[in-house]
């Protein structure tokens, strides 16, 4: 069974799972047709792969059955569930999926270089640790236009600073700042993307109101910050 075929049999189990739960009785040739007008193959492909190489697992408790998580996390959080109702009917979540794709990706390198990559970190989409320090920090969406809106605001928070207690209920770009920011965490690069669509900033603190810059590198991937970087300490 190669990546593809094993991301399918993965989410024929997520539907078969949706319909135990909900008792509904939805195809799941249906539900994929949806998921293919949108996710491209190579990114199901990425997910597919995670599995094959044991880094993903499908909880199997009857009441869980659609939702997703790392294999070495044993609490039932720290996933995601992979399908939703929309109405009369059953929809991927769809950010889930790019999610996802870039999470093998990122694995596939940093089991090579000795990092550490975690879903779902400190409500980071996906955090990258080299040893005690915080390498990376990316943040998925599933539009390019929902992507560039969400960085637009992040960079004017850094700019004009901000308080960590400000309130910021409804306001994703100012949580997402938090985020960068927050102790512990201050990552050395940040990672916007959607589908077929990312940009690589590195992080530049002003330690003064919380206010950051993103300078953009255009020469770098997702993967690039993960080839050189420096091991120091133990992985919290």
């Amino acid at each position: 069974m190669d990546a593809l075929e094993r991301f399918y049999s993965e989410f024929n189990r997520w539907v078969s799972a949706y319909n135990h739960i909900k008792r509904t009785s939805f195809s799941p040739e249906e539900v994929k047709e949806k998921l293919v007008s949108r996710i491209p193959e190579e990114s199901l492909r990425h997910i597919g792969a995670a599995f094959v190489e044991g880094w993903l697992k499908t909880v199997k408790r009857k009441d869980r059955g659609y939702f997703v998580k790392e294999s070495d996390e044993d609490t039932l959080w720290g996933g995601m569930w992979m399908l939703e109702a929309s109405g009369e009917e059953i929809i991927p979540c769809w950010e889930q999926y790019v999610q996802l794709a870039d999470y093998s990706r990122l694995r596939a390198v940093a089991d090579k270089k000795g990092l550490t990559v975690r879903l779902e970190d400190n409500l980071m989409d996906i955090a990258v640790c080299a040893g005690e320090n915080l390498l990376l920090y990316v943040e998925n969406k599933l539009k390019k236009e929902d992507a560039n809106n969400l960085l637009n605001k992040m960079k004017e928070y850094g700019e004009k600073g901000f308080k960590i207690d400000d309130f910021d209920k409804g306001n994703d770009a100012l949580r997402k700042a938090k985020y960068l920011v927050q102790k512990n965490a201050c990552p050395s690069y940040f990672v916007i993307s959607a589908i077929g669509w990312e940009k690589v900033f590195q992080v530049e603190y002003l330690h003064e109101n919380n206010r950051f810059i993103l300078h953009e590198r255009n020469d770098m991937s997702l993967l690039h910050p993960l080839f050189d970087a420096a091991i120091s300490g133990e992985t919290p």
